[in-house]
Parts: C-alpha cells; sequence; structure tokens
C-alpha cells in the first residue's frame, strides 16, 4: 500500500513539473508585438514564426528598428539575434550584475551617466561612414537582415 501512495505522489509531482515547464515555455514565446514596437523602417520589419521571431532587413534605401513597449532601470536581458555572419551566437547584455562592458558611474566628475529607465532597443543601419574603416558596402549583396527571437516578456 506504501508503495503504490509513493508511485501516486511520484506522478502527481511528475504531472506538476510537465505543467510547469509547458506554462513556462508558453509564457516565453509571446508574440514581439506585445512587448516591443516597430519605431522606424516598418517596411523593413517582418514578423515569423507567429510573430515570436522579428527580422530587421537593411537595404540602400533604408533599415529598421525596434524598442520594448516598458522602461529598464536595472535587470537581465538576453536574446539570440542572427546577424549577417556564418554562425548564431547568444549575445547577452548585463545591467547592474556583471557586465561585458563597463561604463563607471563619474557623474561626480561631469561625466553623463544613466540615471533613468530606458527601453530595450535594436537596430539595423547604414553605419558605413564611421564603423567600415573606410570600405564601402557592397549592396548588390542586399539585403541585409538581423534576426531576433527568444524576447522575454516584461
Amino acid at each position: 500500500m506504501a508503495h503504490l501512495h509513493k508511485q501516486q505522489n511520484f506522478c502527481f509531482v511528475l504531472l506538476f513539473v510537465a505543467l510547469t515547464i509547458a506554462y513556462a515555455r508558453k509564457a516565453i514565446e509571446v508574440s514581439f508585438q506585445q512587448n516591443y514596437k516597430v519605431v522606424w523602417g516598418k517596411h523593413h520589419v517582418f514578423f515569423v514564426q507567429h510573430g515570436r521571431e522579428v527580422q530587421l532587413s537593411i537595404d540602400k534605401t533604408s533599415g529598421a528598428g525596434f524598442r520594448s513597449k516598458l522602461e529598464y532601470a536595472s535587470g537581465f536581458f538576453q536574446m539570440r539575434i542572427k546577424i549577417p555572419n556564418k554562425d548564431t551566437h547568444t549575445h547577452t547584455f548585463y545591467v547592474d550584475e556583471i557586465p561585458i562592458g563597463v561604463f563607471k558611474n563619474y557623474s561626480n566628475v561631469e561625466v553623463s551617466f544613466p540615471s533613468k529607465q530606458m527601453h530595450v532597443t535594436a537596430s539595423i543601419w547604414n553605419g558605413e561612414p564611421w564603423a567600415s574603416n573606410g570600405k564601402r558596402i557592397d549592396w548588390k549583396q542586399a539585403p541585409f537582415t538581423a534576426q531576433f527571437q527568444g524576447a522575454p516578456n516584461t
């Protein structure tokens, strides 16, 4: 009898864990439009996978960008990003934890430092004048795309 009771408890725990995982997975898989909005280049923004992924495209006429609907003062943000490259990498940005890049607060010596909540923003745009070390973009290869997925709920 005790053995049967243990099996029932185990089955209940297993069912609870499975439902919790299914719910958590469903909560993560929300559409970009629910938490982010297109701020420019709407004709260069494409939603795929039922809106759970977004592609920003750039050609000679325009790029595109989106931002979070909410603002954040601190926290953790992670998203899988596919940029024009052979591989997909996970880029992680930390705020107020272990940062990848450090921007120290020197506001006491009049160096500007973020002091209010900000939006999470992503864009693809022509940085040729300053980012390419004098190299020209081969627009015959366009359009170039950046793909974002796994955006967290806000």
